[in-house]
């Protein structure tokens, strides 16, 4: 079945689905949708969906959306009503896709905030052979990422017996340096130094092009931020974990957190993101939900939809460009 086919069937689910079947509507690239004044309703099958349902409504001066969801194995909608929860226009209401018609979602509990990570004692001694080798330690959830400008050069495995040291960027790297390790009982620190050498190698301003320098942008932005948290108005930031995504190259904002008598939240990104202000949104529900909140992004990746998404998230919001650190001066 063609795609323009496809578009007028899941208009007309849409309007079957909807109170306002003499709506004016059309089909979007995101999905349907049906207008009728400021009340607007519009169906989605996919998480990024909600982004192009909410730009659409925020720029048609929508009052009210009705978010009708097509549920699947990746799509879940309490977890998109979550989502539309930290947005203050329009305002949005999710409603689950039923063959018996639409099913309401009911507006999912707040999320419990979350502590940033902290190293165990017992991975001290690999904390100081990162340093020894000019690698800062980054502690996430499991395990503490070992970076250079953002780049994941090694990770110390927190989740067995006792803390490992893996070096490699990825985890494709990292398996075939352990082989490595294995067979030729080459040692993690002798792996860590070339490794560490040849990637601050690529991993500097005006740098040629090379996968080493185009990979983790949002973390090497986030190095900078950490290292100067001034440029943020803050006076000292501790880097958390991000929300799980899959592979090097999928999109995922930085985080770090600044706690005292007024928490801040930097959020880094790099590149286009649409979703940035919702996702850096969802990360400070789940860090500080009344923190200030800063998405600091590249002067050249300052782009509309940010600052209007951003505008329309509920509590304080500030967009911050800032120069790239791998353009040359």
């Amino acid at each position: 079945m063609d795609a323009e086919r496809v578009a007028a069937l899941r208009l007309a689910k849409l309007r079957a689905l909807a109170p306002g079947t003499e709506a004016a509507g059309e089909s979007l690239a995101f999905g349907p949708v049906l207008r009728d004044g400021a009340d607007a309703w519009a169906m989605i099958d996919d998480p990024a969906g909600l982004v192009g349902a909410v730009v659409w409504a925020l720029r048609g001066r929508v009052a009210r959306l009705e978010l009708v969801v097509e549920p699947d194995e990746a799509t879940d909608p309490v977890e998109i009503a979550r989502r539309a929860q930290v947005l203050g226009e329009p305002e949005i209401r999710v409603s689950e896709a039923t063959e018996g018609g639409p099913i309401p979602v009911a507006p999912p509990a707040p999320v419990a905030t979350v502590a940033p990570p902290v190293a165990p004692p017992e991975a001290e001694s690999l904390l100081a052979v990162l340093r020894e080798h000019g690698v800062d330690p980054v502690v996430e959830d499991d395990a503490i990422i070992g970076e250079i400008a953002g780049l994941e050069v090694a990770r110390i495995d927190l989740g067995g017996f006792e803390p490992v040291l893996s070096v490699g960027v990825g985890q494709f790297d990292r398996d075939l340096n352990d082989m490595l390790v294995d067979a030729q009982r080459t040692e993690p620190t002798v792996q860590l130094a070339t490794a560490a050498r040849a990637v601050r190698g690529h991993r500097r301003p005006g740098a040629a092009p090379h996968p080493l320098n185009r990979l983790r942008r949002e973390r090497w932005l986030r190095s900078v931020v950490l290292a100067d948290p001034g440029t943020v108005g803050c006076d000292r930031l501790v880097a958390v974990p991000p929300l799980p995504v899959d592979g090097l190259r999928a999109p995922s904002p930085a985080p770090a957190l600044e706690t005292g008598d007024t928490s801040t939240l930097v959020v880094c990104s790099a590149g286009v993101d649409p979703s940035l202000a919702l996702t850096a949104a969802t990360l400070r529900q789940r860090y500080a939900p009344d923190a200030r909140l800063v998405l600091v992004i590249p002067v050249a990746d300052d782009y509309p939809v940010t600052r209007e998404l951003a505008a329309a998230l509920r509590g304080s919001v500030e967009v911050q460009p800032i120069a790239a650190p791998w353009l040359g001066s």
